[in-house]
């Protein structure tokens, strides 16, 4: 159980300032986003919170996920990546990112790299969604293909 807690600290903290370094002072628009993926193949399923970050053509996230897996248990990790952007009517973005956490069931770490690509789109000035396809290479020895879909909340 300290482990897990030294774990969960250590996000947390990431959660606090990595933000500022992703996002920087002069960034476009920043959100809230909630996201879930769809169920894969191997029965793995993402939760995600965080921030996402628009601007200059470049976005940057940072998330807290909650991963389960029948055949590998639960673990919680921290993912950050960044992407570049156009728009065209909706934000189109391609990028890639990283992951690192830990697997309570197994007691292990578990890392991952990714590439994404996807779109947001802004409903209104305050509410968007996401979608976004991840190749996660490495994620439990194996390489697992996900499907997000998110909500954004800005505070305008």
């Amino acid at each position: 159980m300290p482990t897990t807690m030294k774990t969960g600290s250590c996000f947390f903290l990431l959660l606090i300032f990595v933000p500022g370094f992703t996002f920087g002072a002069n960034a476009g628009e920043n959100f809230l986003r909630i996201e879930k993926s769809t169920q894969s193949d191997a029965d793995l399923r993402i939760t995600s919170i965080g921030g996402f970050g628009f601007g200059d053509g470049k976005i940057g996230h940072v998330d807290l996920l909650y991963i389960t897996s029948i055949n590998e248990g639960d673990g919680l990790a921290m993912d950050a990546g960044a992407a570049y952007a156009f728009n065209a009517g909706a934000t189109f973005f391609v990028g890639g990112g990283f992951l690192l956490g830990y697997n309570w069931d197994k007691n292990g770490i578990i890392g991952a790299f990714y590439p994404e690509a996807g779109v947001a789109v802004n409903i209104t000035k305050s509410f968007g969604v996401t979608l976004s396809t991840k190749r996660y290479f490495n994620l439990y020895d194996d390489t697992e293909d996900v499907i997000m879909f998110g909500l954004l909340f800005s505070d305008l």
